[in-house]
């Protein structure tokens, strides 16, 4: 590491800057993995899902085979002895076909939560800082001992699953400091953000 106690002032500044861009792109590197983690994820459950289903529809056939091998003498027996066999059968598979499906959606975390309670109390977009300012608050209320590195990791994943996952959030560009976000339902027909709801920050 090098000695930073003998550098100007404006030496120090430039630092300042090179790091703060260096922890932009680890911030976008950080969405993107998020994004391809939850992708691949989503890939994995939907595989799942259609390796059980085959396995449902091979048992029916098989079933039917055996109905027809028995001899022709038995069949008066067969009517009055086994007809009650269908609706069991059909009593037996209609419950599951009623169990629900797992939900494929992202629950709302509490950080999720936390960045969509600001939104509505402060009734315009927030940008990063605002966001990481009040969260960093919140650690210091509830004693949570989370480090900088901690909070700013859990504010990108919930703002990542917000405005991609969940489409609960819109983004507006402000140049030169960064993105802010909104609630989805501050949007117009054209998906930008009413202006209104935008302020000068």
């Amino acid at each position: 590491m090098q000695d930073n106690y003998h550098l100007t002032a404006q030496e120090i500044a430039e630092l300042v800057r090179k790091y703060q861009s260096e922890v932009r792109k680890l911030e976008y590197q950080i969405l993107k993995t998020q994004e391809t983690i939850d992708d691949l994820q989503g890939r994995l459950g939907s595989s799942k899902i259609e390796s059980v289903a085959p396995t449902i529809t091979v048992i029916e056939p098989e079933a039917q085979k055996k109905r027809r091998g028995r001899p022709r003498k038995n069949m008066a027996e067969e009517t009055t002895v086994s007809s009650p066999m269908p609706d069991q059968a059909v009593a037996s598979a209609s419950p599951k076909r009623s169990i629900p499906k797992k939900k494929t959606g992202y629950r709302l975390s509490d950080w999720d939560k936390f960045i969509i309670e600001n939104l509505e109390h402060a009734q315009h977009v927030l940008i990063n800082s605002q966001l990481m300012d009040m969260a960093k608050q919140r650690v210091d209320d509830e004693n949570m001992g989370l480090s900088d590195v901690q909070l700013r990791g859990k504010l990108n994943r919930s703002i990542h699953k917000l405005s991609n996952k969940r489409g609960e959030l819109v983004k507006v560009d402000y140049p030169g400091k960064g993105f802010a976000y909104g609630l989805s339902e501050w949007a117009d027909a054209k998906g930008e953000v009413k202006q209104k709801y935008r302020k000068d920050i």
